[in-house]
């Protein structure tokens, strides 16, 4: 019963090193999928409207074509929240739920 608990303990403390080492890295990734999605916002064209609308949110690249369109800068805030506090008309025709206002706009 002695060796169970040693190797529960070891096992714990291996599981806990492999986190640590684990969680920067997830971390990193993220940051690095969110840039690459600013950079390939900055390459779509202006207007890629669905159904005559300004479009449905699919991809966060969206916000940062309505800033671009509308000459807003987002100046290290994000596209969404910069369309919100400057154009609050463009961004309640942006079918979504939104987590800065916790409104729905269908």
């Amino acid at each position: 019963m002695e060796d169970i608990e040693q190797e529960q303990k070891s096992l714990e403390l291996e599981i806990k090193q492999l986190e640590s080492q684990v969680l920067p890295l997830q971390q990193q990734i993220k940051e690095k999928q969110e840039r690459l999605s600013h950079i390939l916002a900055l390459k779509k064209p202006k207007n890629e409207n669905t159904n005559g609308k300004l479009g449905a949110i699919t991809k966060r690249g969206v916000w940062a074509g309505l800033c671009r369109e509308y000459n807003i800068a987002v100046r290290g805030d994000s596209a969404h929240r910069a369309l919100l506090k400057n154009r609050p008309d463009i961004h309640a025709t942006i079918p979504h739920s939104c987590n800065y206002n916790n409104k729905m706009y269908l």
